[in-house]
């Protein structure tokens, strides 16, 4: 995670996962992906 601490990313990462309404990285990838947010959203950078 380039720049970024680890507790800032989880805490980002659950914000994001309560919008998407996603329980696992998994779910959330696939809600972006659904959604045609793959483009915009790194998503490799979740999993």
């Amino acid at each position: 995670m380039a720049g970024i601490s680890t507790s800032s990313h989880d805490f980002h990462l659950i914000n994001i996962k309560k919008k998407f309404k996603a329980d696992t990285r998994d779910q959330l990838v696939f809600s972006c992906y659904e959604n045609g947010l793959h483009e915009f959203i790194p998503y490799h950078i979740v999993i």
